[in-house]
């Protein structure tokens, strides 16, 4: 699997990319993507804001998905909250991927602020165009992309919710 930027990640983050990549419905080069823009593969990578790891996630949006602080410096830690959080912003945005990375870098709250738009700062406007040129792709494609694999997902849930009932109901709960 994988794609230009996943090929650039080291050896040993590719199979941690892959799978959770595959856990949160995403794309393992977006993941790489995202990894590359946040810490260029560096899995001690701080900012002087406090966000830490490979994913580079802030110490309270760690615990939100479910890493703690000093675990974010864990490459397995750290890519298995920043996979989360990403697929949580991508359900925030209905699978708009470039609307998601903006909301990734800037928070969901600037996001909503500027009404669901990429909000008007040079960081996230420049994270949002690094991350998409490397996916090759325009933001139009990705959007699309983006939606039929947010619907995939969404159906994916609705599914199981449904045989989960079934079997429940055939096993006389």
């Amino acid at each position: 699997g994988g794609g230009a930027v996943f090929n650039e990640a080291p050896d040993n983050l590719k199979p941690l990319i892959e799978k959770y990549a595959r856990l949160n419905g995403l794309d393992p080069n977006l993941v790489a993507a995202v990894i590359k823009a946040e810490s260029s593969f560096n899995t001690n990578a701080g900012s002087n804001k406090g966000a830490g790891g490979l994913m580079q996630l802030m110490p309270d949006t760690g615990k939100m998905v479910g890493v703690q602080p000093s675990e974010r410096f864990d490459p397995e830690m750290g890519i298995m909250g920043g996979t989360k959080y990403l697929a949580q912003m991508i359900e925030f945005t209905k699978g708009d991927i470039p609307l998601a990375l903006a909301a990734y870098n800037a928070g969901p709250g600037n996001v909503k602020k500027y009404g669901m738009t990429v909000p008007p700062f040079d960081e996230t406007q420049n994270y949002v165009k690094k991350i998409m040129g490397w996916m090759g792709g325009s933001t139009s494609t990705a959007r699309s992309a983006g939606i039929s694999a947010h619907n995939a997902v969404t159906t994916a849930k609705q599914i199981g919710a449904e045989t989960a009932v079934k079997a429940s109901n055939a096993a006389g709960m």
